[in-house]
């Protein structure tokens, strides 16, 4: 004799499914949804999807487009590159635009998009797409790499020489972990002299802030640098007019601290931020890891 089929989901109204299912993480909810057509349909529930982190170069675009257009009632999105993923410029302009193109009819109701190391989402054309069609804010975060992955560390005194990486310049910069061993910094040490300078790109259509944070720290010596943008000044005064810009790390352990960058020192394209060690520094001064931060609206 042959057994009815069983109905695994008890009947509930389906707010109580959603109260049940919000106890879940969102990848918890796609193996859920997996169980049966009646828990598909419980998980995919728009409320339960009103934030979400996609971290591309790791799982399938498709699969993360398909998600996407379940997100109905989405309201803050964060996109984040794979740090396992070296193909970043392998994503083509066409598939970035079909995921555009998908908040842009699906997402309604979307508020926040952050974008981390992952510069494509943020060109003008398709942050300007989102920002008019959906009147949200797109925020776009950078991690400049002071010290990659195999990187030797040398120390030379009083090096002359200036080297680069793909969007840092170094002069007079040495590299060290004796106060933190296996984690690595850069050490500035000869004032007026040693220089680091970070360059990036940004449009200024819609640009609403630039910010800069630095993970650094000082020593008893108290080693202090002045931060310009473009070779100006960054402090800017109460006349409107910009002077030395000092920047004090905090002391003895390693700490973020962020500086907002005047709009008026932005230029359309490449920028360069450049710290240099005062010639009036007293002390050494320590960097660890650089973020730059723009907010489009």
């Amino acid at each position: 004799m042959d057994s009815e089929p069983v109905n695994i989901c008890p009947v509930l109204p389906q707010e109580l499914w959603v109260k049940i299912f919000k106890h879940l993480s969102q990848m918890e909810l796609l193996k859920v949804s997996t169980v049966c057509k009646e828990f598909y349909a419980h998980a995919m529930d728009p409320i339960l999807w009103k934030s979400l982190e996609l971290e591309l170069g790791r799982y399938n675009l498709v699969a993360q487009q398909a998600l996407l257009q379940r997100c109905t009632g989405l309201l803050h999105l964060k996109f984040v590159a794979s740090s396992m993923w070296n193909g970043i410029e392998g994503m083509t302009k066409n598939a970035m635009a079909t995921l555009v193109s998908i908040l842009i009819e699906k997402c309604k109701h979307l508020r926040t998009v952050e974008i981390i190391n992952y510069p494509f989402i943020g060109q003008p054309y398709f942050r300007r797409q989102l920002i008019n069609s959906s009147n949200c804010t797109v925020t776009q975060t950078t991690d400049y790499r002071l010290n990659p992955p195999g990187y030797q560390i040398v120390w030379i005194p009083d090096s002359p020489d200036t080297y680069n990486t793909k969007d840092i310049e170094f002069h007079q910069v040495g590299t060290t972990d004796h106060y933190r061993k296996g984690k690595p910094y850069k050490i500035m040490r000869n004032p007026g002299s040693s220089i680091i300078s970070i360059n990036f790109n940004t449009s200024v259509e819609r640009l609403s802030s630039v910010t800069i944070s630095l993970n650094h720290c000082r020593t008893t010596s108290d080693g202090v640098v002045c931060l310009t943008v473009n070779g100006r000044p960054a402090e800017q005064r109460e006349n409107g007019g910009f002077g030395k810009m000092v920047i004090m790390a905090p002391r003895f352990n390693f700490g973020w601290e962020s500086f907002d960058v005047s709009l008026d020192l932005i230029q359309d394209g490449i920028n360069k931020i450049t710290l240099l060690l005062d010639s009036t520094s007293p002390g050494v001064y320590w960097l660890s890891d650089v973020k730059i931060q723009k907010v489009f609206r």
